[in-house]
């Protein structure tokens, strides 16, 4: 009579079911609807290069800049100076980090909100978020966009 299995060691021996993602996976291939603003979350995917080289410009956005912590990468702090596209790459490649463009129906790419430091075990990160286009602050895309954001990490077990 033939020893009897577990389901792991089927698994393992046959291959039938997939690994499973890890979170950080999962959210770099996920687009999120936050329907009270009509603004889609969309990972990352490069494209963001030459908008940030705007936005996070001394000269050319002070506003945005004034706003953002002192060791930003993209402050004037020369121990933290990191170019965009360094860390537009970084954050592609990042297992523990997962951007999102803030595309508005209207204004198109307007800004992005983040998830830090994602730890699956624990099932903790950290939120971040900046609206890179000045002319759309104090609208309630931020409210509306983390609202979202939390409804999201909650259906994802945080």
């Amino acid at each position: 009579m033939p020893e009897e299995k577990t389901h792991e060691q089927v698994v393992q021996n046959t291959g039938l079911e997939d690994p499973p993602v890890n979170l950080t996976t999962r959210f770099k291939s996920t687009t999120i609807y936050a329907q009270e603003s009509n603004i889609l979350l969309i990972p990352f995917d490069g494209s963001e290069i030459s908008q940030y080289e705007t936005w996070f410009d001394q000269a050319k956005s002070p506003d945005v800049m004034r706003y953002l912590h002192p060791n930003t990468s993209y402050t004037i702090n020369p121990d933290q100076k990191v170019s965009v596209p360094e860390f537009v790459n970084f954050v592609l490649s990042s297992p523990k980090h997962a951007f999102f463009r803030i595309q508005h129906p209207e204004h198109g790419f307007i800004s992005h909100i983040s998830l830090n430091s994602i730890n699956d075990e624990d099932m903790t990160c950290w939120l971040n978020f900046v609206i890179g286009d000045s002319h759309q602050w104090g609208k309630g895309i931020t409210s509306s966009v983390v609202k979202r954001i939390l409804v999201f990490l909650k259906e994802n077990g945080f």
